[in-house]
């Protein structure tokens, strides 16, 4: 059976699509894992599978393949946190927004966008609290997935936090509405003129 990295299968994975790739560099430093060992069961394990080679089950040891399966759900879960923390780099935020620039995020839905492309958000950096969902930089909206196959990825493993620095670092490079247009309702084409009502009046009369 051939042997891979771990990285490069998870990464295989088509729900694991909107990941990026940790430098090999980054996994090396130990201060990014900081933290994590309480976070992470069988931490060593998880770490150990990280940095090495990596043989898909074959399914011929029931016992075996249950243990393998668990390290790597744990393991799933340290690079969930390690990439959270390396999009915030300047190599991190390199990497997502070369995937901005393919189009592999999806368009915002509302039509005023004009198709402005999403960024992955994680509404909570605490684990299993919410699923990853989709901010829009124009309405500063935030949307969930509609495609089931992203639909377990946890937001903790891409927060937030990356987003207002990514959006100040490329400023000159992605373009967005600095004030989003407004819906004006219409009847055939003549704009609908809503009645305020008159608080200066109102104050008065009361």
């Amino acid at each position: 059976m051939d042997h891979h990295e771990w990285i490069d299968w998870f990464l295989s994975q088509p729900s694991n699509f909107y990941f990026v790739r940790i430098d090999d560099s980054y996994l090396s430093n130990l201060f990014n894992y900081y933290g994590m060992k309480q976070r992470i069961n069988h931490f060593r394990s998880a770490y150990e599978l990280l940095r090495k080679s990596f043989v898909p089950p074959s399914h011929a040891n029931t016992q075996l393949e249950s243990e393998i399966y668990i390290i790597e759900q744990q393991t799933a879960i340290l690079y969930g946190l390690l990439h959270s923390r390396y999009l915030l780099t300047p190599e991190g935020m390199e990497k997502i927004y070369e995937k901005y620039k393919r189009g592999d995020f999806p368009h915002c839905p509302r039509v005023l966008c004009k198709k402005t492309t999403l960024l992955p958000y994680g509404v909570s950096t605490d684990m299993c609290e919410h699923p990853l969902k989709m901010f829009c930089p124009t309405c500063s909206e935030v949307y969930n997935l509609k495609d089931p196959l992203f639909s377990k990825i946890d937001g903790a493993f891409f927060g937030n936090a990356w987003i207002p620095i990514f959006l100040n670092k490329y400023k000159n490079e992605i373009k967005i509405e600095k004030e989003p247009e407004i819906y004006i309702p219409k009847i055939f084409g003549f704009r609908i003129c809503v009645e305020k009502k008159d608080e200066d009046t109102e104050e008065t009369s009361s």
